[in-house]
């Protein structure tokens, strides 16, 4: 592991320390965040979104040598991550691209990779953002085994990338496959962990919890889950 990702590890840890186990995410829902801002009671983009915030501040704080960084947001056009936490990265010197399979509509990237993400031939990334996306991979007609190591292969040495999504009850719903646990950390075995961290629904929230607390989580039910009712977040190095 390089420096830059052990401090950042040590880091994430002395903060989660002070998480405790019921930390509170999104009472009130952070409209700016949610996926769904119509929604009073929020959805999982504002544990998500604020997640990704704070590990790329972390980051950026990290690489305040390099004047210029490069970062992917990664399935852009229904939820485009990098432009909801722009307050954490706009004074900062970061370029972003994205990837998606869909046209991308918005504006503050300076360039979209338009297919599969395992067909993406870009590379050398700082950061990247992939939020939600990976469990749509089978839908897109591609596959998360192609598509994370076209992503692992795209990072700098120096680079993470922040990835959430659903976890719990492996259940396949065609537009999207909520994977366990245990599924994703294989997926995942060829990176460097960071940081893994966890959430549940609990009705009215979202709360930072064990990975015993998500096992059992079903999509759209567990506490009346409007969408994802346990979340997994994981900061990847090469």
């Amino acid at each position: 592991m390089r420096q830059i990702h052990r401090n950042l590890s040590m880091e994430m840890w002395q903060r989660s320390q002070s998480d405790g186990r019921y930390l509170i995410f999104g009472k009130p829902p952070n409209k700016r965040y949610c996926h769904l801002p119509t929604d009073w009671r929020g959805d999982e983009r504002q544990v998500e979104s604020a997640y990704a915030a704070a590990v790329l501040d972390l980051y950026l704080n990290a690489r305040k040598g390099r004047w210029l960084l490069h970062g992917l947001d990664v399935g852009v056009v229904d939820s485009p991550s990098a432009m909801k936490i722009r307050d954490t990265w706009e004074d900062r010197h970061i370029e972003w691209a994205a990837v998606d399979v869909k046209s991308n509509p918005h504006d503050g990237y300076v360039e979209t990779w338009e297919g599969l993400i395992s067909g993406m031939e870009w590379k050398d990334f700082d950061f990247i953002l992939n939020i939600s996306t990976m469990e749509h991979c089978a839908a897109c007609g591609d596959t998360f085994e192609r598509a994370i190591n076209t992503l692992r292969g795209a990072l700098t040495p120096e680079g993470v990338m922040v990835l959430t999504m659903p976890v719990g009850v492996f259940a396949d719903f065609e537009a999207f496959r909520q994977y366990t646990v245990s599924q994703v950390r294989r997926l995942l075995s060829s990176f460097q962990v960071i940081d893994e961290r966890f959430w549940r629904w609990g009705g009215e929230h979202f709360e930072n919890c064990r990975e015993e607390d998500v096992l059992g989580c079903v999509y759209g039910q567990t506490n009346n889950a409007r969408n994802a009712s346990g979340v997994g977040a994981w900061t990847l190095a090469r």
